[in-house]
């Protein structure tokens, strides 16, 4: 494995980009397989014919016993955070990964996979009722189902975001769909007509202080290892670091282009991260990490500090382009908050940030300290 350093070079040029920024998983299982059949799994049937309220998933607790309330280690977390709404599709066994929120439609969009044939699905849910609102079944434009991991999701202006597939040729992607394709309410199957090769495993999305933002979950010691364009790790005050979160400023389109000449599009900033990340969020001053693996470990929330007109720690090599860096590690961090097993990805919503969980899937009964809600974090 090569070792990389940021290089210094470049930091006059990367400090413009750094104001703009303060202004401010992939295919592949994350966990270890069930040890335990699944609870409670129902079959999803094929669209049923008229009626916006025939959902194939129901939402549905599947936690009977809130044990984690009980528990000291996660009070902090507890004491700053409500469950806002019950997660969808838990009960068939779909086991949810990203989240964004679009002010638009009032709905926070999660995406979900499942161990079957089923195609992995979305579904919208209220912010304002939590109640479920839409789902959306993904298919490829063959008709076959749309069977990615779908890490991710971010909602951009008109577009929503959601991490693809390796593509056949080993490459990754992220799929493009239109937001006003995507009914508001209703039961619906969606074609999904585009996708954008990226650098790094889209294991994770996120859209905050104008940045699209797309990560790889790195974890060498269960053999999630470096994505093949970036090849080497980088040195951190707590050691080596693989997991490098590509940072897109968007314009008022919404659109991620790739110049011509190029294989990919090429990133305004990026930041190296710890092992185990889910997600990330930027609110304020702050950039937060969802850090978690397996459904017997706590969860943490990274916090780290990076202020308007700090400066970069460096640039990144991607694909041949120096891009700035941030290095997120203890000398930035400013808080690490334990929360309950299995946290997945981080968005913003009205009032803070919501944090994602897919503990309470039916595939994991066998989890310690389960929950089947998404949680809010108080800005």
């Amino acid at each position: 494995m090569k070792k990389r350093w940021f290089h210094a070079a470049a930091l006059l040029t990367a400090a413009a980009l750094c104001a703009g920024l303060c202004a401010c998983g992939q295919a592949g299982e994350k966990d270890p397989p069930p040890s335990a059949p699944p609870a409670r799994t129902e079959s999803v049937p094929p669209a049923e014919e008229g009626g916006e309220n025939a959902f194939r998933m129901t939402q549905e607790g599947s936690v009977r016993n809130e044990k984690f309330r009980e528990r000291e280690e996660f009070a902090g977390f507890i004491g700053r955070a409500e469950s806002k709404f019950l997660i969808a599709g838990l009960n068939q066994a779909m086991t949810p990964q990203g989240i964004s929120y679009s002010g638009e439609t009032g709905l926070a969009y999660i995406t979900s996979y499942a161990i079957t044939d089923t195609p992995s699905a979305i579904t919208g849910v209220s912010l304002d009722t939590g109640e479920l609102a839409a789902e959306y079944y993904l298919f490829n434009p063959d008709g076959s189902p749309f069977t990615s991991h779908v890490g991710g999701i971010a909602v951009v202006g008109n577009t929503v975001y959601v991490s693809a597939k390796l593509d056949s040729d080993g490459s990754y992607s992220v799929a493009v769909l239109p937001l006003d394709q995507l009914p508001v309410s209703g039961s619906h199957d969606v074609t999904v007509e585009q996708t954008i090769p990226v650098p790094v495993s889209p294991s994770f999305l996120n859209y905050s202080r104008g940045i699209l933002w797309v990560g790889n979950f790195y974890h060498p010691k269960a053999d999630y290892n470096l994505s093949p364009e970036l090849n080497f790790t980088t040195q951190s005050a707590d050691g080596e670091y693989g997991c490098y979160i590509l940072g897109y400023r968007m314009g008022e389109d919404g659109q991620l282009a790739i110049p011509d000449g190029e294989k990919y599009p090429i990133p305004d900033v990026a930041m190296a991260a710890p092992d185990r990340i889910q997600g990330v969020c930027c609110l304020g001053e702050q950039v937060i990490l969802s850090q978690s693996y397996g459904r017997g470990a706590n969860s943490t929330l990274l916090f780290y500090r990076v202020p308007e007109g700090e400066a970069f720690d460096g640039t990144l090599d991607v694909c041949g382009h120096e891009i700035p860096a941030y290095i997120l590690d203890s000398a930035r961090q400013s808080e690490a908050m334990t929360v309950m097993p299995m946290t997945e990805g981080l968005c913003l919503s009205p009032d803070g940030v919501l944090v994602l969980f897919e503990s309470g899937s039916s595939r994991y009964s066998d989890g310690k300290y389960r929950t089947d809600h998404v949680w809010e974090l108080k800005g």
